[in-house]
């Protein structure tokens, strides 16, 4: 028979001991109910201990040293230190004392019964009593130098009696058989086969128990498989949201934060209507602290779901500007990102509010929620200048000590803000991305080296030996169905960066194969809006009133032409052509049939070639309307090919009355296509192309 250590090993299976387990809730303490949390005051002030210190409460009682491992187990290669940290959040507040599992592990262990004498008839001749107890005499026990408890040599777990017996078992032994898995040490060759029997008949029963428990046992069970690793492998768990997500009015503040932290595990909210989720929090928000705050954050942001009531987002911004000094740098990461998925556009001022907030504190903050206060803006499009340049430059003196991700994310705001912090800060960039220390991350992350490519290059940054890697055969040979589920866009933007360096990279071929290019080209692009096609969007309808108003200026619709003229971008351009006394030409048929996948060059000696961009919403800034990085490089893009570029922003040409007079002075203004690069609006002049 395979000893019990053997038995004990099924890692294999994501047995992993939990990370703090060192740390065990003490048992002879006295447990407020979340109910009894003291009201905050109406206005919180503001803490002057220094930033992200954190003064933990008084322990309730000398902890109890038990030994458990903290290794991770075979199968799992990282560990999850959100969670860890939420877990950890949750056990040093006293209200969580009752629903988590240091309470069961920790402490003085109960009278076992009398120890089992021979096993010649089998466990499974045992009473259900019998078999709880056996397993619960060979927990783990003693200090850190101690050794286990003595064992029989063989545990009721290897006989499939423990098993088959668990709908004898009362729901204290069922938690007591969880806590026993607990804390048994990890061992060396695993035996999957028992250690799936136990857990998955321990994992029924309690799923047909669940309806008569109330919310403190089914919480302690939902943390015990939490302890166990198999949280996400385990029925109990998806059957514990649904139902505790029908019960949310009958929640105290504590089991709803704990339950919002069962939601993050398994990254769905399930049947919960958000709306009343959003309430019941809103309700409780003010019994909670900065760093409950943080976990509630996670789970929205861990589900991506955005927050819908105004209220609440108002409400979680005071409690993260009034708190800020005092939460922990998880909980400020936490609130950011989830506010960064959250603020729409339309109440950017929200955002900008926070920015102004926190940039005084920048300096104290670690470079991770540097990082994230520098991304807040990045999906309403809220520029903010001051953060931009502070934090960059803040993460510049970082580069050795950040990820591979973090560098791409810094460049994507320089892009979409069109920000150049100077040529030291790109040669510092690339020659990072060049050393050894990344040489893992970049063959782990290769979307990450990628991105961060595209975005050198609108800069006007080309490392050729980085581009070589990338826009290969070998690259495109290497992109497997776990990178597209992470990242749909990879080969969109992996075509891009091939075009771009096409056009822009004097000298350069791409060696992506040709239908590949084509194939992704056709896939990504929009469709040209025709009038009368249904279901049309804001930019559409604003592409369609310039054609027609277009149409109307040069003489009929035979003088304007919607196609792609970069088929890397992918919505639609307008195409004139003008006489040298700024009449329209009629487009000839040797213009409209250039090949559809490639770029769309002027016939020479015809006339003065126009391409006339629209600029939609997502093409400049809401605060400011400056126009972002992407939309930039595309107009320069264009006038590298031959074209004079008349840009529509969205905003200019909403006034029906004056638009043919707008066109037309716009018209007007045109002369002989500017020198090549473009210098944006407000920005400073780009550097000339530099291959490194």
């Amino acid at each position: 028979m395979a000893s019990h250590r053997a038995w004990l090993s099924a890692a294999q299976l994501s047995r992993q001991f939990f990370q703090s387990a060192r740390y065990v809730r003490p048992t002879n303490s006295v447990v407020n109910d979340s109910s009894e949390r003291p009201a905050p005051a109406p206005h919180p002030a503001v803490s002057l201990l220094p930033l992200f210190t954190c003064v933990p409460p008084p322990p309730l009682s000398a902890p109890v040293k038990r030994r458990f491992s903290t290794a991770l187990p075979r199968g799992k290669k990282y560990h999850e230190a959100e969670n860890e940290f939420a877990h950890e959040v949750m056990s040093s507040l006293p209200a969580y004392r009752r629903t988590l599992h240091y309470h069961v592990l920790g402490g003085e262990a109960a009278p076992l019964d009398a120890p089992v004498r021979g096993q010649q008839a089998g466990w499974a001749a045992q009473t259900a009593a019998t078999l709880v107890s056996a397993m619960r005499r060979l927990q783990v026990s003693g200090d850190e130098g101690g050794a286990a408890a003595p064992v029989p040599a063989e545990p009721p777990a290897a006989d499939p009696a423990l098993a088959a017996r668990c709908a004898q078992y009362s729901d204290d032994q069922i938690v007591c058989l969880l806590a026993a898995l607990c804390s048994w040490p990890p061992g060396g060759q695993p035996d999957e086969l028992s250690f799936r029997r136990l857990w998955q008949a321990l994992d029924g029963e309690c799923c047909r128990r669940l309806a008569r428990w109330d919310a403190e046992r089914a919480l302690l069970v939902a943390d015990l498989w939490y302890r166990l690793q198999v949280s996400r492998l385990t029925q109990y768990s998806g059957h514990l949201l649904e139902h505790l997500g029908r019960r949310l009015g009958q929640l105290s503040p504590s089991q709803l934060v704990q339950y919002l932290f069962f939601v993050n595990l398994s990254r769905r909210l399930g049947g919960v209507k958000q709306v009343d989720l959003e309430r019941k929090i809103l309700q409780c928000l003010p019994l909670l602290s900065v760093d409950e705050l943080g976990i509630i954050c996670m789970s929205f942001f861990k589900t991506q779901t955005p927050l819908q009531l105004d209220e609440l987002v108002d409400a979680v911004v005071y409690k993260l500007l009034s708190c800020v000094e005092t939460a922990k740098p998880e909980t400020v990461c936490a609130v950011l990102k989830l506010l960064r998925l959250s603020v729409p556009a339309r109440r950017w001022q929200v955002l900008e509010r926070v920015y102004d907030r926190l940039l005084p504190l920048v300096d104290g903050f670690n470079s991770l929620v540097q990082l994230h206060l520098l991304l807040l803006g990045t999906q309403a499009l809220v520029h903010h200048p001051a953060a931009v340049v502070r934090i960059t430059a803040h993460l510049h003196g970082q580069l050795a000590n950040i990820r591979l991700k973090d560098i791409e994310r810094l460049l994507f705001v320089t892009m979409l803000f069109n920000f150049d912090p100077g040529v030291a800060f790109f040669d510092d960039v690339v020659s990072d991305l060049r050393s050894e220390r990344r040489v893992e991350e970049r063959k782990k992350y290769p979307k990450c080296l990628m991105s961060c490519l595209m975005y050198l290059a609108y800069h006007r940054v080309y490392p050729a030996d980085l581009i070589a890697t990338v826009v290969s055969p070998s690259f495109v040979s290497s992109i497997n169905d776990s990178m597209l589920s992470s990242y749909s866009g990879l080969e969109r933007e992996l075509t891009a960066l091939s075009c771009t360096l096409e056009l822009e990279l004097p000298g350069f071929v791409s060696e992506l194969p040709k239908e590949y290019r084509q194939k992704h080209l056709k896939k990504h692009m929009a469709r040209v809006p025709r009038p009368g096609t249904g279901r049309l969007t804001f930019a559409e309808n604003t592409q369609l009133a310039v054609r027609a108003t277009l149409a109307e200026l040069l003489g009929g619709p035979d003088r304007v032409a919607a196609l792609h003229v970069l088929p890397h971008f992918v919505t639609p351009d307008i195409v004139v052509c003008l006489d040298s006394s700024g009449r329209g030409l009629v487009l000839p048929p040797a213009y409209i049939r250039q090949p559809a996948l490639a770029a769309k060059r002027p016939l020479p000696g015809l006339g003065h070639w126009v391409c006339v961009v629209v600029g939609g919403r997502s093409c400049y800034t809401r605060n400011d309307q400056h126009p972002v990085g992407n939309f930039l490089m595309r107009l320069r893009q264009l006038q590298l090919v031959g074209y004079s570029v008349l840009e529509v922003p969205w905003y200019e040409f909403q006034d029906k009355s004056h638009r043919l007079g707008y066109l037309r002075r716009k018209l007007q203004q045109l002369s002989v296509p500017p020198p090549v690069p473009l210098t944006p609006p407000g920005g400073s002049p780009p550097r000339a192309a530099r291959l490194r």
